[in-house]
Order: structure tokens, then sequence, then C-alpha cells
């Protein structure tokens, strides 16, 4: 399985390089390798700081831990107010589903 080799690649390298590198699973055939810290919260973090009294809706497909997109999910999990959320899909449909909803 092309996830779980990916995987176990990333913790390598984030067993190796803890202080200086975090590796994530990425879309379908990647991994994002980045210094610590300069992974997608930046965009939530951005977010927070311009636009204070804003509600955040992330959607993302690979929220999971070791999901490239769990880095922006932990950010607004911890820095979550009573209406910011996240959501996993998979896809446009999921996407659409959800947002017909809410």
């Amino acid at each position: 399985n092309t996830v779980k080799e990916r995987s176990r690649i990333a913790s390598e390298i984030n067993a190796k390089y803890p202080d200086v590198l975090e590796a994530c699973v990425g879309g379908q055939i990647s991994i994002d390798i980045q210094n610590v810290g300069n992974n997608k919260s930046l965009a939530s973090r951005w977010l927070r700081k311009e636009y204070p009294e804003e509600d955040i809706l992330f959607f993302g497909d690979k929220t999971m831990v070791g999901g490239n997109d769990r880095a922006i999910v932990e950010d607004i999990m911890h820095n979550m107010d009573d209406y910011s959320s996240y959501y996993q899909v998979e896809g446009p449909e999921d996407l659409k589903t959800i947002l017909e909803y809410i």
C-alpha cells in the first residue's frame, strides 16, 4: 500500500530530524517535507491574525494524523471557538454535500 509506505518514510524523516523537518503524507503520490512549523497551519494562523472576528471552515482530504492537512486541523482545534471547524472530504461531491448541509 503506497499510503503506508509514504507514512513509513514520513515517520522515518520525522524521527531522524525532529527539530528541523516535518514530513507528512501529501496528495495522491507525494510526501510533504518542510521546516518544522512551516506547514498548512500558517494559513489558519494568518487568517486568525488578519480576520480575528471571523470563523474558519476548513475542508481537507488528508485531515487524519500523518496527513498534510493535519497541521491546520490541529491549529483550528487548538484555537477553536464555537463556530470554527474542519471537515474531512474525499472529493468535490463530499464538499458539495457538506456545503449544502451547512
